[in-house]
C-alpha cells in the first residue's frame, strides 16, 4: 500500500525530474537563440543562459515543485551556494570515474550528473526550501 506520504515524496521527485528536463532543453534552446539570434559570442550566450536559467529554475522550485515561499533571501543564497557545491561535486565525481576507474567519459558525466541530480534535489528539500518539518 502507497502511503499519502509517499505519493506525495513522488509527486514532487517527478516535478523536480519535469523541471530539470524542461530545464535543459530551455538551456540549450536559449545558448542557440543568444548566440544565433542575437549574434553574441558562444560563450557569452552560455553565461547568461546559466544566470537565465539559474533565476528560472531557482523560482520554478520554489513556487510549483516545493511550494515554499518563505524567506525570499535566504532561499536564493543558499540555492546559489548549494548549484555551485553541488556543480563542483559532480566535475569531482567525472574526474574521479573517468580517470581513477577508467570508464568511457560520456558514461562517467551521464552517472556524475545523475547523481547529483539525486543529491540537489535532497539539498534543495531539505535544506533550501524546508519541506520536511
Amino acid at each position: 500500500m502507497v502511503t499519502f506520504k509517499l505519493k506525495t515524496e513522488i509527486s514532487t521527485f517527478t516535478k523536480y525530474s519535469m523541471l530539470g528536463a524542461f530545464g535543459f532543453g530551455l538551456s540549450i534552446f536559449l545558448s542557440w537563440a543568444f548566440h544565433e539570434k542575437f549574434n553574441l559570442s558562444e560563450p557569452v550566450s552560455v553565461g547568461l543562459s546559466v544566470v537565465v536559467l539559474f533565476l528560472f529554475n531557482f523560482f520554478m522550485a520554489r513556487t510549483i515543485v516545493f511550494q515554499e515561499r518563505n524567506n525570499l533571501l535566504k532561499q536564493a543564497i543558499l540555492f546559489l551556494i548549494i548549484s555551485l557545491l553541488m556543480r563542483f561535486i559532480e566535475y569531482g565525481v567525472f574526474l574521479l570515474l573517468f580517470y581513477v576507474a577508467e570508464i568511457f567519459y560520456l558514461i562517467s558525466y551521464t552517472a556524475s550528473v545523475a547523481l547529483i541530480f539525486a543529491l540537489k534535489y535532497f539539498f534543495y528539500k531539505n535544506i533550501v526550501f524546508n519541506t520536511i518539518r
